[in-house]
């Protein structure tokens, strides 16, 4: 990994970790009465779908290759199938 994916995959876990932190804070302030029904505001959907996001970022920027690098899995032989 080069310096400019490292950045980018250190952005975006940081990235994950604050909203990570912000959905923490808002279920942290919901009720925890036993048996008390709980609806989750609009806030905390909102906060969720950041979180989803967050990560799926995150997950794209680790798996993005580098376009200087031939890939390993291209020239990489093929083992046989055991199944053959």
């Amino acid at each position: 990994m080069n310096d400019a994916e490292s950045k980018t995959v250190t952005l975006a876990r940081s990235a994950l970790a604050s909203e990570r932190a912000d959905l923490d804070d808002a279920v942290g302030l919901i009720s925890d009465d036993e048996g008390q029904t709980v609806i989750a505001s609009s806030k905390i959907m909102e906060l969720l779908l950041r979180v989803v996001a967050a990560r799926r970022h995150l997950e794209q920027v680790e798996r993005t290759p580098d376009p200087r690098r031939r890939s390993t899995d291209a020239l990489a032989p093929r083992s046989a199938s055991p199944n053959r």
